[in-house]
């Protein structure tokens, strides 16, 4: 094997690249991006860059000196998979042996002229100039990026609306209970939470935070398997055996993950199992959202069905949420609660029954939990 093309730049492609290094891969490594930028994180951009706490450069993911090919503002237009075969916007193409797709995701768009959203760098900055204006703000979509843009816009002193479709906050990523939290958190800040509605606030600055769709568009068109992404496998490999998927585009099972947790380590592992060593990615699903001074952690995926378990105070913004699936932990989610979430981990991880009233009892520390037979 002598070059390995990865086609995406963001968090996933520069992991894999990164990774490739690390495992003492010393072929070419080509890195082709459509964004002017290195590979970064964006969970940042929509935090600390957005206000202003620190530039867009710290998102950056690694220094200038790995031995990578970075092709920045570079488009792939086609994948010929018989020849193994990349082609580029401006008519040149690039020879692969294994091919890595970290294409990401763009956001869903609105009809709504000038319209501001959040993706890249460039939209952090686009934003916080008009957020600077503080003026007033309309953020259609309650998501986790509409919520974290009304935190900062209330922080830079604007007076902000939210106006969700749905009858609460969150419904794809949080159970209803944390819907309302997150309702509450933000009407004590002072934004307005309109649910159930489409009709955009009348406000000096609109932004759209409703979701992103899957860049599977070459993978398609190269006749991969695709089903709510590309499809992969455990190792990230797709339907042809030479390349492999990672990030916001790869979905298995049908389940598609849109965190920063997963875009670094699956692509970790696909850059491992694409140089035979096959390292399956099977971590516990891992999200998180800072809005105002709370902090919040997901892990696992809550169901509906699910018992809950309070432990911990919501008044006082410190609490967290077990979700237990036949006396097990499923899921479990913390607001300023970091170490019981990693203790929820262990417990999702090792399948272990548990007392409920254990559980939610704050004098008994949750470690004891993990020394059970």
């Amino acid at each position: 094997m002598e070059r390995v093309v990865i086609i995406g730049a963001g968090q996933a492609g520069g992991w894999a690249a990164k990774t490739l290094r690390d495992e003492g891969f010393t072929g070419e490594v080509v890195l082709v991006g459509e964004e002017a930028h290195p590979p970064h994180e964006r969970p940042p951009l929509s935090k600390d860059v957005l206000l202003g706490t620190k530039p867009p450069e710290s998102t950056y993911l690694w220094p200038a000196g790995l031995d990578v090919d970075f092709r920045p503002k570079t488009r792939a237009v086609a994948l010929d998979r018989a020849a193994h075969r990349v082609e580029l916007a401006d008519g040149s193409s690039l020879a692969y042996d294994k091919l890595v797709l970290a294409t990401g995701a763009r956001v869903r768009r609105l009809e709504h002229p000038g319209a501001l959203y959040l993706r890249t760098i460039e939209d952090a900055l686009a934003l916080r100039a008009a957020l600077l204006r503080q003026g007033s703000v309309g953020v259609i979509g309650g998501g986790w990026i509409g919520l974290e843009v009304a935190a900062a816009a209330r922080r830079l002193g604007c007076a902000v609306t939210v106006v969700e479709l749905a009858p609460r906050l969150c419904p794809r990523v949080v159970p209803p209970v944390l819907s309302d939290y997150l309702k509450r958190l933000h009407e004590r800040q002072g934004v307005e939470i309109r649910l159930g509605i489409a009709e955009p606030p009348n406000a000096d600055t609109i932004v759209v935070g409703v979701g992103v769709v899957p860049n599977v568009e070459l993978a398609e068109a190269a006749g991969l398997a695709v089903a709510n992404g590309i499809a992969v496998d455990a190792f990230g490999a797709t339907s042809d055996p030479d390349i492999y998927a990672a990030g916001d585009v790869a979905s298995r099972d049908g389940v598609r993950l849109e965190s920063w947790a997963n875009a670094q380590n699956q692509a970790i592992a696909a850059a491992k199992s694409l140089l035979g060593r096959k390292t399956p990615y099977d971590e516990v699903p891992w999200f998180w959202s800072d809005q105002y001074d709370v902090n919040l952690q997901l892990v696992g995926l809550p169901k509906a069905g699910h018992e809950i378990v309070l432990r911990g105070r919501v008044e006082e913004d410190r609490f967290s949420l077990f979700f237990l699936e036949e006396g097990r932990v499923a899921a479990a989610a913390s607001v300023n609660a970091p170490r019981d979430l990693r203790i929820a981990r262990r417990l999702i991880e090792l399948g272990r029954t548990v007392d409920p009233a254990a559980l939610a009892d704050e004098t008994r520390p949750l470690q004891t939990l993990l020394k059970n037979p």
